[in-house]
């Protein structure tokens, strides 16, 4: 600081050039000081005259409000990022002597000097600035802080401000009990601030120590470099980290912001999966990770000014797109991915009201400064909540999969024993199928030997008799050798004989028992095309769809067996139709029933290996044909095996 008084001839034509230029005084009404703890200086108090020069002096800058060049300011100055010096003049009118101290923001203004003239024309000059080491100042404060003095009267002060970055500047006036409270509850609200950042710092640092996630450490770059920003912006890193190195402290207040700038939209790109879902928008992030890199290393060199418009700008890309990121957000449903969208369309109003400011479209405020920095502490705390929920979702997931992984790797082990097991049963029951068989057919061949009864009654019925256990030698034995082929990965083998579907139905229906047979209903197609095949496997697959509809059906229900002529592609054919009245098959059995040892319907119903319908799905492939299961029937169960016919 430096005080001064001029000599008398000074003071009297100083105070000429005064009253000659009250006529002008109309650019800024005179502030009457009361009793209150605080005056913001906004409302027509203000006058500013801008020196494009930066080289006006004192005697300059009140020639100029004698020429009418001052003009009231609405609010506080909000120039955005011009080269200018600017000068505000304002009165204060004192009706009682008083101290009072003048507070300037904000904190990053290079050069700040105050000229303050007495009622009696004594003139004060104050020189302060993020230029000059803090000591420096008369008040050991963030802002800078000027201990006024006032005697009774109207007392004039010019103030000069320049600065490199955003040409802002807001005037307070306090009583200084009122400002040491202010103090106190700022300070307490910064390490509120401060604390929260840090902790939300440290558990990153810890998850990603862990988990090496690139979206935990860009979130970490991300608040890390916005809390030394807003440390920078309010004057904490000048008053505390760097006190004696004015000229350090000075470059770090853009160089931050925009590397910030780049930090968020690497962060964002990352968390929203640009790449994935935003291909367009992926390429704007890396523009502007890339431009806020650059213009943090061109900074110091004296583009601040050009670049830092330029990169505010760039943002405008980030507010366009937010509605397309907010909406795919919102409709995902979690409440992790809907907190996210909440934030994320939260975001670009604060970013418009900081733009705003700095590009100097609205007057700079403190509480505009304030409602960023709580902004800023809002969208920290909710992202990490998000991401927090969003990551033990993830974990939920991982450990339900590795679960599912498990159960899938013991049941896959149960199945495999439960095969071998199986097997092993069906080498023991073909093993002992073979006697019953060698008995059934010796005992045929006995009676046919010993068929001494001459009459027609007595032949016939031996006849009947004799066919019934050909028949049932016939079945196991094609059981038998369809079973160990299927067990040996052998083929069916198809002889090339000319078949009828109506003759071989029938064939089918004479193992059936007299009751079996009362419950079905036939409906066979006339003119149906023969077909090539083996009647004895055909015969014991549409047996056995047969007795598998009788067994998994009502007792009293009817069965219906219809064949027809039906082509698949360009190949015409047999359709044959088995349709019970039995309980639907759930989705998930209509492939899996065709497989070896896989049983349908009720797991309690009636007793098999799971080899019928494998054998008959064999049987009817190896024809050329197929078999299926009806899907979406809500009736009952319908299976359908088609053969290829021969075309005659």
């Amino acid at each position: 600081m430096a005080s001064f008084r001029r000599s008398w001839v000074v003071q009297a034509a100083l105070g000429l050039v005064l009253a000659l230029s009250s006529a002008y005084s109309f650019a800024s009404s005179p502030l009457t000081l009361a009793e209150d703890p605080v005056y913001v200086l906004g409302e027509g108090q203000l006058a500013l005259w801008r020196d494009p020069t930066r080289k006006a002096k004192l005697a300059d800058a009140q020639a100029a409000y004698a020429a009418g060049a001052f003009e009231a300011l609405p609010g506080a100055l909000g120039l955005g990022y011009e080269d200018d010096a600017a000068w505000l003049r304002f009165v204060l009118r004192a009706g009682a002597a008083q101290v009072r101290k003048l507070e300037i923001q904000p904190a990053y203004l290079d050069e700040i000097d105050l000229f303050h003239y007495s009622p009696g024309g004594v003139l004060e000059h104050y020189h302060y600035g993020d230029l000059l080491p803090f000591a420096t100042r008369d008040v050991p404060y963030r802002n800078t802080v000027v201990p006024l003095n006032l005697t009774p009267g109207e007392h004039v002060l010019y103030l000069r401000l320049t600065s490199k970055g955003a040409l802002s500047g807001l005037v307070k006036l306090w009583r200084s009990e009122a400002f040491e409270r202010y103090v106190q509850i700022s300070y307490l609200l910064f390490g509120v601030f401060y604390g929260v950042i840090f902790a939300v710092l440290l558990a990153n640092l810890s998850y990603y120590a862990v988990r090496r996630e690139p979206v935990r450490l860009a979130f970490l770059l991300s608040c890390a470099l916005s809390a030394l920003s807003w440390a920078s912006i309010l004057g904490l890193t000048g008053e505390f980290l760097l006190p004696r190195a004015p000229a350090l402290n000075d470059q770090l207040t853009g160089i931050l912001v925009l590397l910030y700038s780049a930090a968020a939209w690497y962060f964002f790109a990352l968390l929203f999966e640009y790449r994935k879902h935003h291909p367009g928008l992926f390429r704007v992030a890396q523009g502007g990770v890339l431009l806020g890199v650059v213009s943090a290393g061109l900074a110091p060199f004296g583009f601040l000014q050009l670049l830092s418009p330029l990169v505010q700008l760039y943002v405008l890309f980030f507010i366009l797109s937010a509605p397309w990121v907010v909406r795919r957000l919102w409709l995902r449903g979690t409440a992790a991915e809907r907190m996210l969208a909440a934030t994320y369309a939260a975001f670009p109003l604060t970013l418009v009201v900081v733009i705003a400011q700095s590009l100097g479209a609205t007057g700079y405020g403190e509480s505009k400064a304030y409602t960023g920095l709580l902004s800023n502490l809002v969208f920290v705390s909710t992202f990490q909540v998000a991401m927090l929920i969003r990551t033990q979702a993830k974990e939920e997931s991982l450990r339900a999969a590795k679960s599912l992984e498990e159960r899938f790797r013991y049941g896959a082990r149960v199945n495999r024993e439960a095969i071998a097991a199986r097997e092993q049963t069906l080498g023991l029951l073909a093993h002992e199928l073979r006697t019953p068989v060698a008995q059934v057919e010796s005992s045929r061949q006995v009676l046919e030997m010993l068929d001494g009864d001459t009459t027609a009654a007595g032949r016939e019925g031996r006849q009947r008799r004799l066919a019934t256990i050909r028949r049932a030698a016939d079945r196991l034995r094609l059981l038998f050798t369809l079973a160990v082929d299927s067990e040996r990965g052998g083929a069916v083998e198809v002889p090339r004989m000319r078949l009828d579907a109506g003759s071989l139905l029938r064939g089918a229906l004479e193992f059936l028992e007299e009751a079996q047979r009362a419950r079905l209903v036939l409906a066979v197609a006339k003119g149906l095309p023969r077909f090539l095949g083996e009647e004895g496997p055909l015969r014991f697959a549409l047996l056995n769809l047969i007795e598998n509809a009788l067994k998994y059906s009502p007792v009293l229900s009817r069965v219906t067996v219809a064949v027809s002529a039906a082509a698949e592609g360009e190949r015409s054919g047999l359709l044959f139709s088995v349709f019970n009245e039995g309980e639907p098959l759930a989705p998930e059995l209509w492939q899996g029933v065709f497989e070896k040892y896989r049983r349908g319907g009720n797991p309690e119903g009636p007793a098999g290996l799971g080899l019928g319908l494998f054998l008959v799905r064999r049987v009817f492939e190896a024809h050329g044909g197929g078999v299926r299961v009806v899907e979406d029937r809500v009736d009952g169960v319908e299976f359908q095996a088609w053969l290829p016919g021969t075309g005659a």
